[in-house]
């Protein structure tokens, strides 16, 4: 008997050099590139991948330059950019959505095993990389999304004000 391969209904996103899938289930929507605001001022030494803000249904998303995050060079995108609004599964408090500018309008595709093939699934290029593959002749990459939100999730972390209690109260203490 032959198992019937699985599909994957996915999307392909064109970034600078590279490409990015994402299985459809990971974007919430993707939308028209605009200019993120400003980086709020409570963020203390954002990362040079942090492009900013997007306000979308009322929920201020980080923006990110995946390309940078993974040591690469971002550029910002042309006339037919998109943001690409990712759903966040691992929970980051406060930031439900994270947005990543593509080139220009993600290709839909179903991928199967047949369409795809891994090239180096290491990860020793960087965490966030899960592996680099090919699909239907084109290199892409399949992001660790657990470490992309934890590292949007360093950036946003605050230390609760119970730790900060904690440390005004030993230095009481010593005095």
């Amino acid at each position: 008997m032959t198992q019937a391969a699985s599909i994957i209904a996915s999307q392909i996103m064109p970034l600078n050099d590279e490409q990015l899938v994402l299985p459809n289930t990971a974007i919430a929507e993707i939308i028209g590139f605009s200019q993120p605001d400003a980086v709020p001022s409570s963020v203390k030494n954002a990362p040079d991948w942090l492009l900013g803000m997007l306000a979308w249904r009322g929920l201020s998303v980080p923006v990110i330059a995946f390309e940078r995050m993974v040591g690469g060079k971002y550029e910002t995108p042309g006339s037919r950019a998109r943001l690409a609004v990712l759903n966040v599964v691992g929970g980051i408090q406060g930031v439900p959505f994270i947005a990543v500018p593509t080139q220009t309008i993600p290709q839909l595709m179903q991928i199967n095993q047949a369409s795809i093939s891994v090239v180096d699934e290491t990860g020793k290029t960087n965490p966030a990389v899960a592996c680099r593959v090919v699909v239907a002749g084109n290199a892409a990459i399949i992001p660790d999304m657990d470490e992309v939100e934890r590292q949007v999730a360093d950036v946003f972390t605050i230390a609760p004000a119970g730790n900060q209690k904690k440390k005004t109260a030993k230095k009481k203490k010593r005095k």
